[in-house]
C-alpha cells in the first residue's frame, strides 16, 4: 500500500474538524447524528492510510446509504443545506480518496465491512463437515442426512481425511440469515511455518467458495472465489497458497476401494500424496494422485531411480542418463549428474564422479582421449590443442606453462633455460655453463674454455698462439709482433712485458 499513514496528529485533527462541523454547520450535525461513517472507510482509517484530503472526506461525511448496500455522502455546503446526498459504490469512493490504494486492497475493505453476519473458524470434524455439506455447492458435497462426522463416518465421506488433529480447520463466513455462503479449508499444521518460514502468519489456504445461485436465484452453481472471506482470512493472518505445503499429512482412513483409503480431492499444485501406516503426506512426487471425486486416489506410475533406487510417480522432474539415454535418474539425484561430451563426440548425462571439468565443459571420462582431452601433470585436463607433452618428464603441461627451445622444441618451463651470450633457449637435456651464475650454450662465441679445463668469457681471456689455448686475464703474457703467448711457449726473441 502506497497511501501515507496516518499520524495521532492528524487523526487528532480529524476527530477536532468533526466537532468544528457538529457545531458550525447544522446541515452536518444533521448527517452526524443520522448515521456514522461508513464502514469501508472506517477499515481504511483502521489502517492507518491518509487520504488525499482529509478535510474534504470529513465534510462529505461518508455514510451507508438508505438502500443499506452503497454509500451516500453530501458533496458541498449548499448540498448539505438542501438535504440532498450521491449515491455511489463503496468502491468508487475508495478509489477517490485513496487513489493509490491497490484495487484488490479497495475490493478486502468493502468485502469486509458489507459482511454483517460475520465469520468463524471451525476446528472439529463435525465443524468441517459441516463447512462442506451445508457450505457453496462443489465436487466434495455428498450431501449426507446430516452435516455430521458420524454420517461422514457411515457415507465413507473424504472429507473425514482432514483430520483437526492433522492441522486442518474450516473458515465460513455467513449470510444475514447465518447461512453459510462461503467457505475454506484452512492449514495450520508444522509443515506451513517449516516449509514457508512465515512465522507472523498463522496457515494457509488455497482456494475459497462462495455460494452463487443460477438468474431464478434458487437453482444453486458452482461456486467461485468468495472475496469477502478471502479478505477476512488475510486480516487474520492467514496466507493464501497456490498448493498446500509440502509436507502437511492427512488422516489415512481404511477405505473399501481401489487404493485402501480414504482420499478427497485436493485443491492446488500439489495434490499428490505417499501413503503411511496411519496418515497421508502431501507432496509433488508421490504415490497417489488425489483428483477424485469418489474418494478414491489414482496410482501413479512409479519410475526407479537407477541411481539410488528411490521410486518416482513421473519422469517428469528427473532425467535419462547414459550414451543411449537408457537410465532413469530421479529429482532426488539429478543434482549429482552432468552433461558431458563422450562417445562419438555425443553430449549425454553422466554421474559428476565419471565426468570432468574442462573450462567450464564437461567430458565423460572414458572418452578423453577421442575428444583430445588430457591429463595434466597437476592432476587437472586441458584440450590437447591448449597443451604441451614434455618430451623430458614425459608429462603434458598446459602451453602457459612451456618453453620452445632451440633443441626439444616445447618443455616445461623447469627444463629451459636461457643461453646469456644468444638469448636463445635450450632444454636441460644441453647441459649449460655457468660462469659468474650466467649460463651460456657450450658452443656460445662469446665464452671459451681456459687451459686448466674451466670456462671463462672470451673478453675476460686471451690466447696463446704458441699453444694454442685460452689463459685469463690474470695470467702474464708476452707479445711477439702483435701476438700473444704465454711465457712457457714464446719465441726464443720474444720479450717478457
Amino acid at each position: 500500500m502506497e497511501s501515507t499513514p496516518i499520524s495521532r496528529e492528524l487523526a487528532s485533527n480529524v476527530v477536532l474538524l468533526c466537532d468544528v462541523l457538529y457545531h458550525s454547520r447544522p446541515w452536518h450535525k444533521r448527517e452526524q447524528l443520522a448515521a456514522g461513517l461508513h464502514p469501508a472507510v472506517v477499515k481504511v482509517i483502521d489502517k492507518g492510510l491518509r487520504p488525499t484530503d482529509w478535510h474534504q472526506l470529513v465534510l462529505e461525511w461518508p455514510h451507508l446509504s438508505e438502500d443499506g448496500k452503497r454509500l451516500a455522502y453530501t458533496k458541498d455546503d449548499r448540498a448539505g443545506e438542501a438535504d440532498r446526498q450521491v449515491v455511489t459504490t463503496p468502491g468508487k469512493y475508495l478509489k477517490r480518496h485513496w487513489p493509490s490504494l491497490p484495487d484488490h486492497v479497495i475490493r478486502d475493505m468493502v468485502e469486509l465491512s458489507s459482511n454483517k453476519s460475520g465469520f468463524a473458524l471451525w476446528d472439529t470434524m463435525d465443524g468441517i463437515i459441516r463447512g462442506v455439506e451445508q457450505g457453496p455447492r462443489s465436487c466434495m458435497r455428498w450431501d449426507i442426512s446430516e452435516p455430521t462426522a458420524e454420517c461422514a463416518e457411515q457415507s465413507g465421506h473424504p472429507y473425514l481425511a482432514y483430520a483437526p488433529e492433522h492441522g486442518w480447520r474450516m473458515a465460513v463466513r455467513f449470510n444475514d440469515d447465518g447461512r453459510i455462503d462461503g467457505r475454506a479449508l484452512v492449514y495450520v499444521g508444522d509443515a506451513f511455518v517449516a516449509r514457508h518460514g512465515e512465522e507472523d502468519a498463522k496457515g494457509c489456504y488455497v482456494r475459497t467458495y462462495r455460494r452463487c445461485f443460477c438468474s431464478d436465484g434458487v437453482t444453486e452453481e458452482y461456486s467461485e472465489a468468495d472475496h469477502g472471506l478471502e479478505a477476512w482470512l488475510d486480516e487474520q493472518g492467514y496466507v493464501h497458497r497456490s498448493s498446500w505445503p509440502h509436507g502437511a499429512t492427512l488422516a489415512r482412513i481404511d477405505a473399501r476401494n481401489s487404493n485402501g483409503f480414504r482420499a478427497p480431492y485436493i485443491d492446488g499444485g500439489n495434490d499428490q500424496v505417499n501413503e503411511y501406516s496411519s496418515w497421508l503426506e502431501i507432496t509433488d512426487d508421490g504415490e497417489f494422485t488425489c483428483d477424485n471425486t469418489d474418494g478414491s486416489a489414482s496410482p501413479n506410475e512409479r519410475h526407479e531411480c537407477s541411481h539410488c533406487g528411490e521410486m518416482h510417480s513421473s519422469t517428469e522432474h528427473g532425467l535419462w542418463a547414459g550414451y543411449h539415454e537408457e537410465n532413469f535418474v530421479g529429482p532426488c539425484c539429478s543434482d549429482e549428474f552432468v552433461q558431458a561430451t563422450g562417445r562419438n563426440g555425443m553430449d549425454y548425462y553422466v554421474h559428476q564422479d565419471d565426468a570432468v571439468d574442462v573450462s567450464g565443459d564437461w567430458f565423460h571420462k572414458d572418452y578423453l582421449s577421442y575428444n583430445n582431452i588430457v591429463e595434466l601433470a597437476d592432476g587437472d585436463y586441458c584440450r590437447e590443442d591448449d597443451a604441451i607433452h614434455c618430451p623430458i618428464r614425459g608429462r603434458w603441461y598446459h602451453f602457459d606453462d612451456c618453453r620452445d627451445t632451440e633443441d626439444e622444441g616445447y618443455v616445461h618451463d623447469d627444463e629451459a633455460w636461457q643461453c646469456e651470450g644468444s638469448g636463445r633457449w635450450y632444454s636441460t637435456n644441453i647441459e649449460p655453463i655457468d660462469i659468474d651464475g650466467d649460463t651460456y650454450h657450450p658452443d656460445s662465441d662469446d665464452i671459451t674454455q681456459l687451459a686448466d679445463g674451466s670456462w671463462c668469457l672470451k673478453a675476460d681471456a686471451w690466447y696463446c698462439e704458441g699453444s694454442g689455448q685460452w689463459f685469463p686475464d690474470s695470467i702474464e703474457h708476452v707479445e711477439v709482433d702483435g701476438l700473444l703467448y704465454h711465457p712457457d711457449n714464446a719465441p726464443a726473441t720474444a720479450e717478457e712485458e
